[in-house]
């Protein structure tokens, strides 16, 4: 991938931190707002969230060790379908991320 479109992504990011677990969220292009429509809550977490930290073996299956587990898209949308005490932080932290965006434009075009 092209350093400066990664670089574009890693500015939208953010980390959101719930029950000693942090994910890297992204905040939404206005063209992936525009083509979500009425977008489901699951739809934000597996598309906008990409990474995690604080999450380990034994917090995604019985039996796991206490290493970190390396996040995969899969494995996280795998996993988050089971936590429902995560969706709502994370999906609002998204949500508001777009939101800040939309205003500082609206900020930007009212000068």
């Amino acid at each position: 991938m092209d350093a400066r479109v990664e670089r574009r992504i890693r500015a939208r990011q953010t980390r959101v931190e719930h029950e000693g677990k942090t994910f890297i969220v992204r905040r939404p292009t206005d063209w992936e707002v525009l083509d979500m429509g009425e977008a489901k809550q699951m739809d934000l977490l597996e598309k906008f969230v990409d990474g995690w930290d604080g999450v380990t073996d034994a917090d995604l299956f019985p039996g796991g060790d206490t290493a970190p587990a390396e996040f995969s898209k899969e494995l996280f949308i795998d996993w988050i379908q089971d936590n429902p005490e995560f969706w709502s932080p994370i999906s609002a932290a998204i949500t508001k991320g777009y939101q800040e965006h939309a205003g500082m434009l609206a900020d930007a075009k009212k000068k």
